[in-house]
């Protein structure tokens, strides 16, 4: 909780300023999604809220649960249909950074790549790690308006792999609440989630 009140406080903060340095809208940063999950997947852990905003192709948010919190800024590349962000945050008490790449090569695929360094591992003990921190990578594919075929790899301590499957209802043109699924081979145990996002 100490996590999300502090990403939420440091986005607000940024966003009241951005808003009182210019009139123009097309020169401030504008809230185009909020995300909130519950339960266990292989991007997020317990309660999970993400926000995003976005100024042109310019892309800044945060995310936190109750083990990590983090901020990401990038640019949108729309000739490209491609996203790439720089992100940096504390997982329990070992500080990161990393690169997220975002790429949508081909109608209702998505493709994501996310590699981090930063400290110990497990965070018990404070020092810089050379080595990877962690890796994530994964597919998603859309067969339908309401469902969406995943399959994520991750590696922290370890690989794990996890295909799974998500089911989307639309609320009206701006909510969506889903559910999802996903099996970790290596554990032989499913994860589940449930949430909702609104999107501008």
């Amino acid at each position: 909780m100490k996590n999300l009140v502090v990403i939420l406080i440091a986005v607000a903060t940024f966003f009241v300023a951005n808003q009182g340095m210019s009139q123009n809208p097309k020169n401030q940063f504008q809230l185009t999604r909020i995300q909130g999950t519950g339960g266990e997947s292989s991007m997020t852990s317990g309660l999970d809220v993400k926000i995003t905003f976005q100024k042109q192709n310019q892309i800044l948010g945060g995310r936190a649960n109750y083990q990590r919190v983090f901020a990401f800024y990038g640019y949108n590349l729309p000739e490209l249909k491609t996203q790439v962000l720089a992100t940096g945050g504390y997982f329990l008490n070992a500080p990161w950074a990393g690169v997220q790449v975002i790429s949508s090569p081909a109608k209702n695929f998505t493709a994501i790549a996310w590699y981090g360094h930063g400290a110990h591992p497990l965070g018990s003990k404070f020092g810089w790690n050379p080595e990877s921190f962690f890796s994530y990578f994964a597919g998603f594919y859309q067969i339908s308006e309401r469902v969406t075929l995943s399959l994520a790899a991750q590696e922290f301590n370890g690989w794990m792999k996890l295909p799974g499957i998500k089911y989307s209802i639309p609320i009206n043109g701006k909510y969506k609440i889903f559910t999802g699924v996903e099996y970790c081979l290596e554990k032989e145990e499913p994860y589940f989630s449930i949430g909702f996002t609104f999107s501008k």
